[in-house]
């Protein structure tokens, strides 16, 4: 069972998620059917970066709180989206294993992100990304939740 702090905790990220994709809306949409400037890219890059974020803010409250164990070293963002894919004594699976791979791609991003010169965001490499990003929180949302709730 879940106390009320890791709860909140995580219902308090789906919900700063969710104002992500408000806040950013109309560019989101338009850049289904424009390919966004380099000053729309930037932006567009900053909500990966922030969904991604925001999911790990997630994935180390279940780390911290629930499994007592928080991945460390070089690889630890990977190790730790690979932990909160395994269940455990403690709780089951948080996400599934496809939820982990399509989030993949959104973790290599964040680290690249982080790392480049804004000028260096190429559509074609972002535009997949972009696209599936509100399908693919639908998803891992829906399997959050379901945990939650189990």
């Amino acid at each position: 069972m879940l106390d009320d702090l890791v709860r909140d905790q995580i219902q308090s990220e789906i919900q700063q998620i969710e104002d992500l994709f408000v806040a950013f809306s109309e560019l989101l949409d338009k850049s289904a059917t424009i390919d966004p400037n380099a000053i729309e890219r930037t932006a567009l890059g900053s909500v990966l970066h922030s969904f991604y974020t925001g999911l790990e803010g997630i994935f180390l409250t279940v780390a911290k709180r629930v499994d007592e164990k928080v991945p460390s070293g070089e690889r630890w963002h990977r190790d730790l989206l690979d932990q909160i894919t395994a269940p455990t004594d403690l709780r089951p699976t948080l996400i599934s294993e496809k939820a982990k791979e399509s989030l993949r791609e959104y973790l290599a991003f964040r680290h690249f992100f982080r790392q480049a010169y804004a000028y260096v965001l190429h559509w074609e490499e972002m535009r997949s990304l972009v696209s599936d990003l509100k399908p693919t929180w639908t998803r891992i949302k829906t399997e959050i939740e379901m945990w939650l709730n189990d």
